[in-house]
């Protein structure tokens, strides 16, 4: 993919600096081995990644408050399960505590809540330890 854009890129630039008067070069065609990807972006060839969108930031006074159970659910998940809380968002973490309560409360059972947990993005054996906090600390 980098090759074709780069080929694509010095291809335009040259382009430009041929006579009108002269006839167009017949193009190659890229080599069977490499499949040929469509762009699908309109962001320029030249860009290797993508901007991350800007999230509004919030103002102390718009910022959601967690109830004190939650707090002791994401405290304890911070503390016993770091890997857990590390690319997540405290929200994130309180989201999940909040969910297996959920599961719980509709009558399923740990297993039950821990796999729905796990779809999630969570370990299997993180989201036990994390159905099992929940229980100690928010339901």
């Amino acid at each position: 993919m980098r090759r074709t854009l780069i080929a694509f890129g010095l291809l335009v630039a040259l382009a430009g600096c041929s006579s009108p008067e002269e006839e167009a070069a017949p193009v190659a065609a890229a080599p069977a081995s490499e499949p040929v990807q469509q762009a699908t972006t309109t962001q320029s060839p030249l860009l290797t990644h993508r901007p991350e969108p800007k999230r509004p930031s919030r103002s102390p006074q718009t910022k959601k408050t967690s109830p004190p159970a939650l707090d002791g659910f994401l405290a304890a998940v911070q503390k016993q399960l770091p890997q857990v809380a590390l690319d997540r968002r405290d929200e994130e973490v309180e989201a999940l505590g909040e969910q297996a309560c959920t599961a719980i409360a509709a009558g399923r059972s740990a297993t039950a809540a821990a796999g729905e947990l796990s779809e999630e993005g969570v370990p299997a054996a993180d989201a036990r330890k994390l159905v099992a906090l929940a229980g100690a600390t928010v339901c």
